[in-house]
């Protein structure tokens, strides 16, 4: 937007004696003069409001100072309490999906962020960092969930775990169960680091596809 005075009378900055001229600039850097009821609705964040600031700006030649981060910070955290927080979050080991398109990244299903609030206050009681804070940097900072989505969970995987937790399964049953779940698990990785390969070999090469059947 540009905004040029035009005086009236004897040149003095009186709002009486003043008329702004509204331009708008369009394709090929040509401007247009509007009103200001126009120029209001072709920019949805401007107001009259603020369209009267600027007026008092230009009549007084002076450039507005930015007054942001200037108010009371007398309840901001200090940044060592703030990293310390970071580091306790990070601290927790995060695992990775292999069975969705996407790598979605995970803490174990027993967390929730009680109890890792409640580990952070028993490690560093004299923090001022409360409960709320603590979530909503989590949510915002951290790209993490609690236990696996359901998208992600494998039906082999499941079963054999359950024969493993099961008490009604003798110690032979749950070895082979073991050694299956451990054979699952070799073929799958080798299955998708060859569906990786695969991936990365076409996006290399523009002549070449690469299907995957499931």
């Amino acid at each position: 937007m540009i905004a040029s005075v035009r005086f009236l009378k004897n040149d003095k900055c009186k709002s009486s004696n003043v008329c702004m001229i509204w331009k708008f600039v369009y394709k090929y850097c040509q401007r247009s003069e509007v009103c200001k009821k126009v120029f209001v609705s072709l920019f949805g964040d401007v107001c009259v409001k603020r369209l009267r600031c600027r007026q008092s700006y230009i009549l007084q030649e002076i450039t507005p100072k930015d007054m942001r981060c200037i108010g009371n910070t007398k309840r901001a955290l200090p940044n060592k309490d703030v990293l310390l927080l970071n580091e306790h979050i990070s601290s927790f080991p995060v695992s990775v999906t292999h069975y969705s398109s996407c790598q979605h990244r995970f803490l174990p299903s027993e967390l929730d962020c009680q109890k890792m609030y409640a580990m952070f206050r028993t490690k560093y009681p004299n923090s001022p960092i409360i409960y709320k804070y603590y979530v909503n940097c989590f949510n915002i900072h951290f790209d993490l969930s609690f236990g696996p989505p359901q998208i992600a969970i494998c039906v082999k995987c499941e079963e054999l775990m359950v024969r493993l937790k099961s008490p009604y399964f003798n110690a032979v049953a749950k070895r082979v169960a073991e050694a299956k779940l451990q054979l699952h698990k070799c073929r799958s990785k080798k299955y998708f680091n060859k569906m990786k390969a695969t991936r990365e070999e076409c996006q290399n090469n523009p002549e070449l596809s690469g299907l995957c059947f499931d």
